[in-house]
């Protein structure tokens, strides 16, 4: 999604930073004895690299996983892996083929993958591919597996059967969910590592920066998302104590230390734990800035944590404030209230702790009134960075469906992305959206400042 050779340009986290799912995928093959490798297709810049690439390399079997927003890249990487190695199985995984089987492989045959792009041309080979095609969809190859929820077990699974000569299922549902304590650390030298500690995006997150996950799953039902309920394997896991200082640690000991940390997925479900970790980073390391995500009712809930966390090094945090408008709020099943929103930044901007704020227009059945609502609000909270999208439909949600129900989606090639020139909804004034977005963003620009527990002489770079 972020373009071709973008790995290096550091536009954004998606051009830059590590997939972890991919990198435990990657460390559980490692230790059943496999070998890993990636082609990271950030680093190609075009189709014919990234094919030429491929041609090049020798490998048994290929796992591909992609979000709903890629789901039209990965139908060119299927078709070029089909034609560059014909016979070496393709197995496709990650979060939109768990949530949205029934969009990507119908029920009665494993689908053919598609792509909409133009100017329209037939391919005669990528390999001399000089533009974008559009494809028969009854002619697309087809992938050889598919793999439904957290890949580590199933992928080697499906490994030590290609190793052994076996045939390969058409499904493979993992089922078991991996002990996220008993599994390796993520394989971070899958990827150039060194491109992420350069790389930390915000200010005040000093080098070398490090992305690392925290837990799994998700306890909250918000209809945008929902993923607590689309996954079979979705139940809230968080990493120990033990086990995510380890890694902490061995970063520190490879690097020299430890410059700042993004740390994925809500830091917000056992607050005891929260202190105590924040009480043993400051023992080892000191203060360590860091980037964390947490919703707006849980920062109001905890303003004493909030302060602990600011002590050990919480420079950033990212809010899903979504709306000012309460009424979709409500519709988006975020239970949350505007007033948290602006209560939570201001704990927040008390502390001198930069909120990454999310904020979203273009909203099914969304008015003016609503709109200005939201603009409202962000002038109020003037958040250190704007995090402003226009909404886009994830199959496999509750609203995505209230919207199939009610007709209300456009076609299909036009919902698969947050970028904010995407349109999604049938109804929407979306040239309202995107003036309103822009006068928010232009009157309040951002305005990242050192977090106000900041040490004395301690570099900000």
């Amino acid at each position: 999604s972020p373009g071709w050779a973008s790995l290096k340009a550091g536009a954004s986290n998606e051009a830059t930073y590590m997939s972890h799912g991919m990198a435990y995928v990657s460390s559980a093959l490692k230790a059943r004895g496999h070998l890993a490798w990636l082609l990271d297709m950030r680093s190609c810049r075009s189709w014919p690299d990234f094919a030429r690439r491929l041609a090049a390399e020798e490998y048994d079997v290929a796992f591909l996983g992609f979000l709903s927003h890629d789901a039209f890249t990965a139908a060119g990487v299927v078709r070029v892996l089909k034609e560059v190695h014909p016979s070496r199985p393709v197995i496709v995984g990650g979060l939109h083929v768990s949530v949205c089987e029934d969009k990507v492989f119908p029920p009665d045959a494993l689908a053919e993958f598609w792509l909409h792009k133009d100017p329209p041309q037939q391919l005669r080979s990528f390999l001399e591919w000089k533009c974008e095609p559009v494809y028969d969809p009854a002619k697309f190859p087809k992938a050889d597996c598919v793999v439904w929820n957290e890949a580590e077990i199933a992928a080697c699974a499906l490994a030590e059967k290609v190793a052994a000569g076996e045939s390969i299922p058409d499904f493979v549902n993992a089922g078991n969910i991996p002990d996220l304590n008993e599994t390796p650390h993520a394989d971070r030298d899958l990827f150039d590592c060194e491109i992420e500690a350069a790389t930390p995006l915000l200010p005040f997150l000093p080098r070398p920066f490090f992305t690392i996950t925290f837990g799994r799953g998700c306890p909250f039902k918000c209809g945008f998302c929902n993923i607590a309920v689309q996954l079979s394997s979705s139940s809230v896991r968080l990493i120990k104590p033990d086990y995510f200082l380890d890694e902490l640690q061995q970063l520190h000991d490879r690097f020299g230390r430890i410059g700042s940390l993004m740390i994925h997925d809500d830091i917000l479900l056992y607050p005891k734990w929260l202190a105590s970790w924040n009480a043993e980073i400051r023992r080892r390391w000191g203060y360590v800035p860091y980037w964390c995500q947490m919703r707006a009712d849980f920062i109001c809930k905890f303003p004493d944590l909030m302060r602990e966390m600011a002590e050990a090094g919480m420079s950033w945090v990212s809010i899903g404030l979504e709306s000012g408008s309460q009424r979709l709020l409500d519709l988006l099943v975020k239970q949350t209230t505007v007033d948290q929103n602006v209560e939570a930044c201001a704990i927040l901007e008390a502390l001198g702790v930069n909120v990454f704020g999310n904020w979203m227009l273009g909203l099914p059945t969304e008015t003016p009134e609503d709109v200005a609502a939201t603009a409202d609000m962000m002038r109020r909270i003037k958040p250190g960075f704007h995090s402003a999208s226009i909404y886009c439909d994830y199959p496999g949600t509750s609203l995505s469906r209230y919207l199939i129900k009610n007709g209300l989606l456009l076609p299909e090639w036009y919902t698969l992305s947050h970028y904010p020139w995407q349109r999604s909804v049938k109804g929407v004034d979306y040239e309202l959206a995107l003036r309103t977005r822009g006068q928010v963003t232009s009157e309040f620009p951002n305005r990242p400042q050192r977090p106000r527990l900041w040490p004395d002489g301690m570099s900000v770079t």
